[in-house]
């Protein structure tokens, strides 16, 4: 049987589905009371990658369009 971390870990995980997990973070956080700015970051980062049509794109390619051009 497959380990299930090591399958995890190499899945390629598109934006737009990361984005809509932030979603729900935040809104969690929001309900909680609780103040989770680098979550904040993060959702701004999939979603400001979902507008860019980087929605298909994994984590690497996110990565690479936050810190921008070497």
């Amino acid at each position: 049987m497959a380990d299930p971390v090591v399958s995890f870990v190499g899945a390629r995980v598109r934006a737009g589905a990361r984005a809509r997990d932030a979603d729900l973070v935040a809104e969690a956080a929001t309900a909680a009371n609780l103040d989770l700015r680098l979550a904040e970051a993060v959702h701004d980062w999939f979603a400001d990658a979902e507008a860019a049509d980087w929605g298909e794109r994994d984590y690497s390619a996110i990565i690479a369009r936050i810190l921008g051009p070497r």
